[in-house]
Formats: structure tokens, sequence, C-alpha cells
């Protein structure tokens, strides 16, 4: 099993990440998978200050934990056009995690993404939304 839920998006655009994570925050909400309270938009910017979160070329990590967060979540996007991050890194690949309680996932999840045929599957375009989260799903994150 990996995360409690995984979501996974192709085709979007966005044209900051400041636009990437409000729609974060209102998925999240919508989803009821955080408070109505939270400031989740806030609280990635705030880890976005504290250093950078690419972790391959084209690939941020952008992450929060927060008691607010109900559910953990990963949102991967897989990007048509490349946003700007806040390095100026031109970014296509956004893996997005939110954990509300500390657990296995998110350090098994982490893990799995520094394996760079995981990474890759991630990257492949040629894979669609749905192919890539069950090959997720497939791996042994536990």
């Amino acid at each position: 099993m990996i995360p409690e839920q995984i979501y996974v998006y192709d085709h979007l655009d966005f044209d900051s990440p400041e636009s990437l994570f409000k729609w974060i925050t209102t998925q999240m909400r919508t989803k009821k998978r955080v408070t109505s309270s939270s400031h989740l938009t806030e609280d990635f910017l705030s880890r976005e200050k504290m250093g950078n979160t690419i972790i391959d070329a084209g690939v941020a990590l952008p992450h929060v934990k927060a008691s607010y967060i109900t559910s953990n979540t990963a949102i991967i996007f897989r990007l048509d056009h490349p946003i700007i991050w806040h390095s100026g890194e031109q970014i296509t690949i956004v893996i997005a995690l939110m954990v509300g309680e500390v657990d296995l996932f998110s350090d098994r999840f982490i893990a799995k993404l520094a394996d760079e045929s995981v990474l890759a599957r991630i990257k492949d375009v040629a894979l669609a939304a749905g192919e890539i989260r069950e090959f997720l799903e497939k791996e042994e994150i536990r």
C-alpha cells in the first residue's frame, strides 16, 4: 500500500508555484483531507523559503507536515508547460506530499522517489496518469 490516497494529474498548467499550491489547497479541502481552517498554501510557501525542494532535473517535491492534514496524501502533477520554481529552475513534474501524522508512509514514499527507475516512470509522458498510479500502488511502500 502506498499513501492513504494518491492522485496523479496530467495536462494541467499553472503560471507559478503559488497558483499550484492554491489549487492543491482547494482540492484537499474539497476532498476533506484537510480541516477547513488549514493554511496549506501558506505552509507550502513557507517550506519553500526554508530550502530548495527540487529532487531531480525538472522535478520538485514540495511538502508540508501539519496537524490539520487529516489524511496523508501525495499528488503528482505532470505539467504540459514548465513553471518557474522558486529556485529559478523550470519544473514539469511536481510531487506534492502532505502528511498529518508521522508514519512509515512518508519515509518510504520519499525513499521510493530516490529510486531512479520509479522517478523515470513518473517522468515517462507515454504513460497515462492511471498507469502511474497503478505502478505506484504496486510498489511495496509499507
